[in-house]
């Protein structure tokens, strides 16, 4: 398997008054920027179930929580031909990301189920981020694996496929959510943890390179090197 790293996004867009965590934007120009970057350092973007074993350079880009405002990095990434996987909270499709308003962050609107169901025909995968938003390490068991199944058996309904892929919101998880989220049918799971990917990784705790607000090329370039420098450098 070729050595593969994921990069994580939230937010694409300005941050807006009163954003408690403004470092999750991204703004649009970066972005731009960050792609073509990446396509001129031969990366070829894939899916987190597939990672390309014959492309040389597989990268993936995840965006967590499935924010309307994907829609501006999906423009990106189909004006470049990229592609990328988007991690949704199913019970929250065409609403809003409550467990940050909860605790006094401003609403941002999500994804709706049509608008996911169109982007997944446009080449883009998604996966389950359960189905309210969940610290699934610290919930009961019984409700935990409920978070985990009815997810993915919406997210098969609607794109009827098999999803393959998941990320545990929060970084929360132990050996008991990675077991639930194997036994529910999923191939994959990222978390928070930094680093690269091989065939070493466990597939239920894929690495993952954070993006955020200030990274600038130059420091996207840094992260990834950094955290592939210990067995082999970016050619």
């Amino acid at each position: 398997m070729a050595r593969f790293p994921i990069l994580m996004y939230h937010k694409i867009g300005v941050p807006p008054e009163g954003a408690k965590v403004p470092h999750h934007y991204v703004s649009v120009d970066r972005f731009k920027r960050q792609i073509c970057a990446i396509l001129r350092f031969g990366f070829k973007t894939t899916h987190v179930s597939t990672h390309e074993p014959d492309v040389k350079k597989p990268i993936c880009l995840t965006f967590d929580d499935g924010y309307q405002n994907f829609q501006l990095a999906a423009s990106v990434l189909k004006d470049n031909g990229q592609t990328g996987t988007v991690f949704v909270v199913t019970d929250l499709l065409g609403r809003d990301n409550r467990w940050d308003v909860e605790t006094g962050d401003v609403p941002e609107p999500l994804l709706s189920a049509d608008e996911v169901l169109n982007l997944h025909r446009a080449g883009f995968e998604f996966g389950s981020h359960t189905v309210t938003h969940a610290r699934l390490a610290q919930i009961d068991q019984n409700l935990a694996k409920q978070e985990i199944v009815r997810s993915k058996e919406f997210l098969d309904s609607l794109l009827g496929s098999d999803t393959q892929v998941f990320c545990y919101p929060y970084g929360s998880h132990d050996s008991d959510v990675r077991l639930m989220v194997q036994k529910a049918g999923y191939k994959w799971a990222c978390s928070v943890e930094k680093g690269w990917n091989d065939g070493q990784t466990d597939p239920f705790r894929l690495k993952r390179v954070n993006v955020r607000r200030d990274t600038s090329t130059a420091v996207l370039f840094w992260k990834l090197w950094s955290q592939a420098r210990r067995r082999t450098q970016i050619d």
